[in-house]
């Protein structure tokens, strides 16, 4: 569960909605005017998840720790918001243009979807380019089937995003007044117009020279047609779509957070010495040390060791079958004796000597340990990491860590003196064991 952790941790700093009020739901938790839910914290739970890990059922113990540390970064993320609203963030011009942009994407998505509709391919003509296209000995697999549903899918996109363009210059006057395209333009320039109104450089400038100069003409049509979705939209009230108004609402909250830690990590900037003093103190919580994957048999003398591994050597067995004949180690007939990753140092000495020394494919022993004799084959290798700040990314790694701290150490004083934070540990009790219950897993 660590790794699920961290991982989240990271989406969470980088994407902390957060609570937004859950209709009739029961708070588990309030800070200051901002409600949480269980339900809050299991869509984050259920909505973040990490490739090769796999979040954890509910009704577990595991989920249930998983949810105490998620509510304790959601309480904290609320704080950071609140004393953003307190410290009048919201009317600070970039935050207010980050806003904008974000409306008026969310407008012109909207309005594209409206216009293009849904694309449904039938199988009917899956069928007919089928037929019109492979030769009749080429089977229609489902896999064909799906290809070809794709390709007719993104055919008839295409066919309709030109047809979205020409609805919507129907009656619109559109002039385009820059005969170049280019970094000699200064913003206030107007660039085109629609209908009359200005488009300056300014406004487009970022998309436009993102592109390559002889595709700069064509960014710029797009940005026109950007302008038109978003008076598309206006023009037919989807500012009031549900949709529209909660994942505005979501980001509005969201980017305020993130736009009060990018702040306050500005302020945080910690010195070199600072840097230096805290990798100091806490190097060993933060090296990370050579870790590699093991196979191992273990058997009672040295000469049945010796005797193991010239008949490996030999070919006559492979490690498998001697750790699943011969090792005493008790799990090795379930694993066939592989222990998984083991970090540097932390076995015993001369084992961890050897496993340490040997390359990757060989062989290396017989070592003795308490535990008996050792046959060790290195599987794979993992370097270690974060060992002296002459590396950038042990410097990055300890500049982290100490804006982590000092955010931790400036939101609880945000929960000790400037806004309530309540807790309600009881009634989470009850939902938990209702869940049980609801689950059979009480």
């Amino acid at each position: 569960m660590t790794l699920y952790v961290r991982m989240l941790g990271v989406w969470l700093c980088l994407i902390p909605a957060l609570a937004m009020p859950s209709g009739s739901q029961e708070a588990i938790a309030e800070v200051g005017d901002q409600t949480i839910t269980l339900h809050d914290v299991d869509v984050l739970i259920d909505s973040s998840s990490v490739i090769g890990v796999p979040i954890p059922p509910k009704g577990t113990a595991e989920r249930n720790r998983l949810r105490m540390v998620i509510l304790d970064r959601m309480i904290s993320a609320n704080l950071l918001y609140l004393d953003a609203l307190s410290q009048g963030l919201d009317d600070n011009p970039v935050y207010r243009e980050d806003v904008r942009r974000y409306r008026e994407a969310m407008l012109a998505s909207l309005a594209r979807e409206k216009l293009i509709g849904e694309i449904e391919i039938g199988d009917e003509e899956v069928l007919a380019y089928y037929k019109s296209h492979f030769d009749p000995d080429t089977p229609l697999t489902r896999d064909l089937g799906t290809a070809i549903r794709a390709k007719l899918r993104k055919r008839e996109f295409v066919r309709r995003r030109s047809e979205m363009r020409d609805r919507l210059r129907h009656k619109v006057k559109v002039e385009i007044r820059a005969q170049k395209l280019d970094d000699g333009l200064g913003d206030k320039e107007v660039v085109a117009r629609i209908d009359g109104k200005p488009l300056l450089w300014g406004e487009v400038r970022r998309s436009v020279m993102s592109e390559p100069g002889e595709k700069r003409r064509e960014a710029l049509e797009k940005a026109i047609d950007y302008r038109l979705l978003i008076d598309y939209a206006r023009r037919h009230d989807l500012e009031r779509d549900a949709r529209y108004l909660g994942r505005v609402g979501e980001y509005r909250k969201t980017r305020l957070i993130n736009f009060h830690r990018e702040r306050l990590a500005s302020a945080w900037m910690p010195s070199d010495e600072e840097i230096q003093a805290y990798f100091e103190r806490h190097r060993e919580k933060i090296e990370v040390k050579p870790r590699r994957k093991v196979q191992m048999v273990v058997v009672k003398t040295r000469q049945e060791a010796e005797n193991l591994k010239r008949r490996i050597e030999a070919g006559e067995l492979t490690l498998y079958q001697a750790a699943q004949r011969y090792s005493i180690d008790p799990n090795a007939k379930r694993n066939l004796g592989e222990i998984g990753w083991v970090t540097q140092g932390s076995g015993y000495l001369a084992l961890d000597r050897l496993t340490f020394e040997l390359n990757p494919g060989v062989i290396g022993g017989p070592v003795a340990t308490p535990a008996g004799w050792h046959l060790v084959k290195v599987l794979e290798t993992r370097p270690g990491r974060y060992h002296s700040l002459d590396d950038p990314a042990t410097r990055r790694q300890v500049k982290r860590l100490l804006e982590h701290q000092r955010e931790g150490r400036y939101v609880a004083a945000l929960r000790k003196e400037k806004f309530p934070v309540v807790v309600h540990r009881q009634r989470l009790k009850q939902l938990l064991a209702r869940e049980q219950v609801a689950l059979g897993t009480h």
